[in-house]
């Protein structure tokens, strides 16, 4: 399983994440391997049916490979939410918020049915909690015209609940079972910046 197993599920990444300081490649790439295997199988079977004997028995890898870098396979969604979907939505000063929101959207809309799957099985404050601090430079980016703004105590506030509701509606964008229309939410995303941005 390789990277490219993972763009035939999700698409190639044009922002791939940097190797974090302090993790070899090696473990970097058995992470990966083990994610993008999780992620396949979820195409086959629920989450709560996946088992970490099943998991290494297609990486080809030890059971204690497994746990040497996650602690569950909840562990491995997690790892995965922030490698596939935190990394492709992070902020970019040239960008647009309602391109970010296009963006995001159709990438969504693509991977509905991953998205879908592991947005139910981390649930809406887990997934919420990966999200934050990808969608608060660009909730900055709207409200203040700056990613890290100073701001007082009733800005702060502020901020963080057009975050949370932000992260809110697409976490219900995510686990609805329609087809998601990035046309029509795109509305949606205009006819809220006519009214915060005037």
């Amino acid at each position: 399983i390789t990277i490219r197993d993972a763009e035939a599920i999700f698409g190639a990444h044009r922002y791939p994440p940097p190797i974090q300081e302090g993790i070899s490649n090696m473990s970097f790439d058995t992470k990966e391997r083990i994610a993008v295997t999780v992620l396949s199988m979820i195409r086959q079977q629920p989450i709560s049916k996946i088992t970490v004997q099943q998991i290494m028995a297609r990486t080809n890898m030890k059971r204690q490979s497994f746990y040497y870098h996650f602690k569950d396979i909840y562990d491995v969604l997690d790892w995965s939410v922030r490698r596939y979907f935190c990394v492709p939505f992070s902020y970019r000063p040239e960008q647009t918020f309602d391109a970010w929101c296009e963006q995001t959207l159709t990438y969504l809309s693509d991977n509905q049915n991953y998205s879908r799957k592991v947005a139910l099985a981390l649930g809406e404050e887990r997934i919420c909690n990966l999200f934050f601090p990808v969608i608060l430079p660009q909730v900055n980016r709207l409200l203040f015209q700056s990613s890290d703004p100073t701001l007082d105590e009733e800005q702060i506030i502020a901020r963080d609940i057009v975050t949370r509701v932000i992260m809110s509606a697409f976490y219900q964008i995510v686990t609805d079972h329609t087809k998601i229309r990035v046309d029509a939410h795109m509305r949606s995303v205009h006819a809220l910046l006519k009214v915060l941005v005037k």
